[in-house]
C-alpha cells in the first residue's frame, strides 16, 4: 500500500514544478519565442536593397517599419519609399499595401527617414526628395491604414516643401528626420537645412502642413521656418495639442545645448523656446513625453579629459511643462546608438558590442528610471546582445545596421538589417527580434525553515533560507544586531547559536535584494531557554 501512495505523491510533487515552471515569467532579456521564427523575423525583398529608417507600434500591437528601397548595384539611398506592417505575432500583415509591403512610387528619388501615425490609423512618412536639377526637397507622404498611397494628399500623395529661407537662392534641405500628427489633423515635421552662416554645417528646419499635405500659411513663411534645433531627436505631442520639438546642438566654441521648442496648437506661430548647455559633447538619442507633462531625455555623452581616453556616459534630463530644467544626471555606460522608454519610465538602450567586428552583436541594456543600470535584464551583467542577420544564401560580406527599438506592450522590439559594404549586388533584409521586457517590480520572497516556531532555542540549529526570484540576489541574514550569513544563492545554509545569545526574546532578521533594486525583508521572533 505504501509504495502506489509514494509513486503518487512523487507525481504530484513533479506536476507542482512543472505547473510552477509554467506559470513563472519569462526572464526579462529573454528571446521571445512565439515571435515569427524562435522570437524573428526577417524580410528580405527579391530585387530592391531595404534600408529601413524607422519603426513603430501600433496600440493595436501591430508592427510597422518604413524606410527607402534601392535597386541592386545603386548606392544612393534615395528610391521608392516603402513601408511594411507585421502582425502582433511577426506575421506579414497581408491586407496592408501588397502582401504587407506598400511602395510610393515617385517621379523624383525618395529617402525617408521618419514616421507616424495619425489618430484615424493612416501613416506618415518624412524625408527627402530630389527634382532634376534643383536643391533638396522636404517630403512628407500619407498612407491610408490600408497601405495605399493617399493621391488627395499633397500632390499625389506627397507634400514637397522647399526650405526655409529668405535668400533667392534657398539652401537645400538636409533631412526631415521627424514628423508627428496633432489631434487637429495637423501635421509637425523637423530635420535640418543647409545654414546660410559658413560657421555651421546645418540650420534647423520645421515644417507645418494641414491634414490634405497643404502648408499651413499660420506658419512661419508658407509653412515653414528656420526655428528650434538642427538635430531633432523626437516630435512630442501634448494632449492640449502643443508640439515639443527636442533635440541638440553644439556650440561654435565647445559643449553641447539641449534644446526644446514648443510649438502652439493655434495657426500662429508663437514658440516657447528652451536651452540647456552641456560642457561636454551629447549627442541626443530619444525623449518621451510622461503622464505629468514633464519631458524625460537621454542621450550619449563623451567625456575626455586631459590625455585619458575618452569615457562614456548616457546624459538624462527631466524637463518641467514650462520647458524648465528640473534635473540631469549621468550613468556609466560603453555607448548606445538607440533607445526607447517603456510605460514605467525605464529605458532601454543599444549599441554595438564590439566596434572592431565586421558584424557586431548589438547589445541591450535597461536602465530603470533612467538612473540605474537594471542586472535583472538579460545575462548576470544586465546585458543581452542579438544578432541581425544577413540575407539567406548570400555571399555576404558586410555590415548591420540598426533600425530602432520600440515597446510593443511588454515586449521589446529590436529592428535592424545587413548591407553589403563591398558587393553592392548583394541582397539585403530587415531583421525584427522581440525580447521579454516586462520589468521585475517585486523582491524576493523569503522564507526559513529549521526554525523551531513552538519551542525556545537551545544549542545550535542549522537554518535553511529561501530567497525566491527570477533574478540573481544578495541575502544578508541577523540575530538582533549580529550578522549570521550574507549569500548571493537563492538557496542557502546558516547556523544559529542560542548558546551565544541570552536567555529570551530575540529579531532573526532577513533582508535580500534582487538584480532589479528591489527589497524583500521578513523578520521572525526567537526564543531563547534560560
Amino acid at each position: 500500500m505504501r509504495a502506489p501512495r509514494l509513486l503518487a505523491l512523487i507525481l504530484a510533487a513533479q506536476l507542482m514544478v512543472v505547473a510552477t515552471a509554467a506559470a513563472a515569467p519569462p526572464h526579462a532579456g529573454s528571446v521571445d519565442r512565439s515571435f515569427g521564427t524562435n522570437g524573428r523575423v526577417k524580410l528580405s525583398l527579391p530585387g530592391e536593397r531595404v534600408r529601413p529608417s524607422a519603426v513603430l507600434v501600433q496600440p493595436d500591437g501591430r508592427i510597422v517599419v518604413a524606410g527607402t528601397l534601392v535597386a541592386p548595384g545603386q548606392y544612393s539611398y534615395r528610391g521608392p519609399a516603402f513601408a511594411a506592417r507585421f502582425e502582433a505575432d511577426g506575421e506579414l500583415d497581408t491586407g496592408f499595401g501588397e502582401n504587407g509591403v506598400a511602395r510610393v512610387a515617385s517621379s523624383t528619388p525618395l529617402a525617408i527617414d521618419g514616421a507616424a501615425l495619425q489618430p484615424d490609423g493612416a501613416l506618415l512618412l518624412s524625408g527627402t526628395t530630389t527634382p532634376e536639377g534643383g536643391s533638396i526637397l522636404g517630403a512628407v507622404v500619407r498612407l491610408s491604414a490600408a497601405g495605399h498611397v493617399d493621391e488627395g494628399f499633397g500632390s499625389g500623395g506627397i507634400a514637397r516643401i522647399p526650405p526655409a529661407g529668405v535668400n533667392p537662392y534657398p539652401p537645400g534641405v538636409q533631412q526631415l528626420s521627424h514628423v508627428a500628427a496633432m489631434p487637429d489633423g495637423r501635421i509637425v515635421a523637423a530635420g535640418s537645412q543647409d545654414s546660410f552662416d559658413p560657421h555651421t554645417a546645418s540650420e534647423p528646419y520645421v515644417v507645418r502642413l494641414m491634414r490634405d499635405g497643404t502648408p499651413d500659411t499660420g506658419f512661419g513663411g508658407e509653412g515653414r521656418a528656420s526655428i528650434g534645433t538642427s538635430n531633432p531627436i523626437a516630435l512630442l505631442v501634448r494632449p492640449n495639442g502643443e508640439v515639443v520639438i527636442v533635440g541638440w546642438d553644439e556650440r561654435f566654441f565647445g559643449g553641447t545645448d539641449l534644446n526644446l521648442l514648443r510649438l502652439g496648437a493655434d495657426a500662429d506661430p508663437s514658440a516657447a523656446f528652451a536651452s540647456h548647455s552641456y560642457r561636454s559633447w551629447v549627442r541626443g538619442i530619444a525623449a518621451s513625453l510622461r503622464p505629468d507633462g514633464t519631458i524625460a531625455f537621454v542621450g550619449e555623452m563623451i567625456t575626455s579629459p586631459g590625455k585619458r581616453v575618452a569615457r562614456r556616459w548616457i546624459a538624462r534630463a527631466l524637463i518641467g511643462p514650462e520647458l524648465q530644467l528640473l534635473e540631469r544626471g549621468k550613468v556609466a555606460t560603453t555607448g548606445f546608438v538607440a533607445a526607447t522608454f517603456d510605460r514605467r519610465g525605464a529605458v532601454l538602450t543599444a549599441g554595438p558590442w564590439l566596434a572592431e567586428a565586421e558584424m557586431p552583436p548589438w547589445q541591450i541594456a535597461r536602465y530603470r528610471d533612467i538612473r540605474r543600470h537594471d542586472l535583472s535584464f538579460g545575462d548576470r551583467h544586465g546585458n543581452r546582445l542579438v544578432n541581425i542577420d544577413p540575407p539567406s544564401g548570400s555571399s555576404y560580406t558586410g555590415t548591420a545596421d540598426l533600425t530602432g527599438l520600440a515597446m510593443q506592450g511588454a515586449k521589446l522590439i529590436v529592428a535592424g538589417y545587413s548591407h553589403p559594404s563591398r558587393q553592392p549586388n548583394d541582397g539585403q533584409s530587415l531583421t525584427l527580434i522581440r525580447l521579454n521586457a516586462r520589468q521585475d517590480e517585486s523582491g524576493p520572497r523569503l522564507d526559513v525553515s529549521g526554525l523551531p516556531h513552538r519551542r525556545c532555542q537551545a544549542g545550535t540549529t542549522e537554518l535553511v533560507v529561501h530567497a525566491r526570484d527570477e533574478s540573481r540576489t544578495t541575502t544578508r541574514a541577523w540575530i538582533d544586531r549580529r550578522r549570521l550569513a550574507r549569500s548571493t544563492r537563492h538557496r542557502f545554509r546558516t547556523e544559529l547559536d542560542a548558546t551565544k545569545l541570552k536567555p529570551g526574546r530575540h529579531r532573526l532578521r532577513i533582508r535580500s535584494h534582487d538584480a532589479a533594486g528591489n527589497l524583500g525583508a521578513r523578520s521572525w521572533t526567537v526564543r531563547v531557554c534560560g
